[in-house]
């Protein structure tokens, strides 16, 4: 299994260019990709302008037409990539990052959250010639990018495509009110689920992220209540949940190997968690798949 990760991500890597260490760009082209099953290490976007594009995330199938667009993120597994003929577009690769100071960290969450469930969005009629005009001017920086010499311009239209999208989506989802109006809450709050995000073998334990953040794990436990309304154990245990049916479904590990590659303390202590979350053994779970 390979992991897109914008850390090594080189021009020949996957046909695109890569513009800055947050941003690479893969204008589509149509046609069978013989791909085998990757986890994203950062947000995978395919924009459909023609055509039809075909995936299986997280083990399940989907089928985008003209104006639709998928988002995928850290730790989402896809395979079965295929482009109709037709096909034209352009797939993204892009750090978080890149959205700072454009979405509202807590609004951003919560497209994060809806696009677990809900990956695909069609972009209405007015605003789909806006993203193609995006797309329109990537694919030519791509093209004349030895020419022009301006990364960092194409970063900024980068930033421009992919705020108006989440924005787009948030309008889908009834953006919650901020509570709290004191930023640094919501600075930190960020940076949390950002750091278990980019944390691959995830601790269970409050106080391993508190450390990191240099905050106390008290301190770490109110913010995100007064920020999200979710506790940090919550947010944790989501998150590794995630990461537990992933492997189970998506791979061919062992069950103990998933047991041990989630930190879960022992066998039996995973058992009983998975069972108690998503309402099934690890066995089970698996099973699903087929």
């Amino acid at each position: 299994m390979k992991t897109i990760n914008l850390d090594i991500l080189v021009i020949d890597y996957t046909g695109g260019y890569r513009f800055t260490k947050d941003l690479y760009i893969h204008p589509g082209k149509g046609g069978e990709v013989d791909i085998e099953m990757i986890r994203l290490d950062t947000l995978g976007i395919c924009i459909v302008e023609k055509g039809e594009y075909r995936i299986t995330l997280n083990n399940k199938s989907y089928r985008l037409g003209e104006g639709e667009i998928l988002i995928a993120n850290t730790n989402d597994f896809y395979e079965d990539v295929r482009f109709s003929d037709d096909f034209d577009g352009m797939v993204i690769f892009a750090s978080l990052d890149l959205l700072d100071n454009l979405v509202e960290p807590t609004h951003l969450q919560q497209c994060l959250e809806v696009l677990k469930q809900q990956p695909v969005h069609r972009i209405e009629d007015g605003l789909w010639n806006l993203v193609k005009s995006y797309c329109a001017a990537l694919t030519l920086k791509t093209q004349f990018h030895k020419i022009l010499k301006s990364d960092e311009t194409a970063e900024i239209i980068g930033k421009s495509l992919l705020a108006d999208i989440f924005n787009l989506v948030l309008k889908d989802i009834e953006a919650t009110p901020i509570k709290c109006n004191d930023s640094r809450p919501q600075m930190l709050y960020r940076q949390f689920i950002n750091l278990i995000i980019s944390t691959p073998a995830k601790p269970h334990e409050v106080t391993y992220y508190a450390e990191k953040l240099s905050i106390s794990p008290r301190y770490l436990a109110n913010l995100c209540k007064a920020v999200s309304g979710k506790s940090a154990k919550e947010w944790i245990k989501e998150y590794v949940m995630n990461d537990v049916r992933r492997y189970l479904v998506g791979t061919d590990l062992s069950i103990k190997e998933v047991a041990s590659r989630t930190l879960f303390k022992n066998f039996s202590f995973f058992s009983k968690n998975v069972k108690r979350y998503f309402g099934m053994t690890p066995l089970e779970l698996r099973n699903r798949k087929l």
